[in-house]
């Protein structure tokens, strides 16, 4: 098994697992929050350049939007991986409050990515 990047209980990003979605649904199990995952490859030198900017996105926004993560390296979440498309590293999706999830087909700067959680949260 590979080792997460987002494992330390000091940050705000909670690590997705297979076991969090609903497969062959495109959907995140519930409780459901609005939110933004990454997935990701822990030896991805792009992955390991964008997770301090990740973290501290988790840590602005940890109460009102989820800001979570899926190591595709880890062989049992392969099956939500493949799912999900992912081909390159790191690999964004948005999920709605419902739960469902699509594309994120935005640029994958940090500042983007503030402007996109606000324009969703009405702020």
């Amino acid at each position: 098994m590979s080792q997460n990047i987002y494992d330390d209980e000091n940050n705000f990003v909670k690590e997705l697992t297979t076991n969090d979605f609903k497969i062959g649904k495109k959907q995140l199990k519930p409780p459901l929050k609005q939110g933004i995952i990454v997935f990701y490859a822990p030896w991805c030198p792009h992955c390991q350049a964008m997770a301090q900017d990740w973290m501290d996105i988790a840590e602005l926004f940890h109460q009102r939007f989820l800001i979570t993560a899926v190591n595709c390296e880890n062989v049992a979440n392969l099956p939500i991986c493949k799912e999900m498309n992912v081909r390159t590293y790191p690999t964004f999706k948005y999920v709605s409050k419902s739960g469902r999830i699509y594309s994120y087909d935005k640029s994958f700067n940090k500042f983007e990515f503030i402007n996109f959680i606000c324009e969703k949260l009405k702020i």
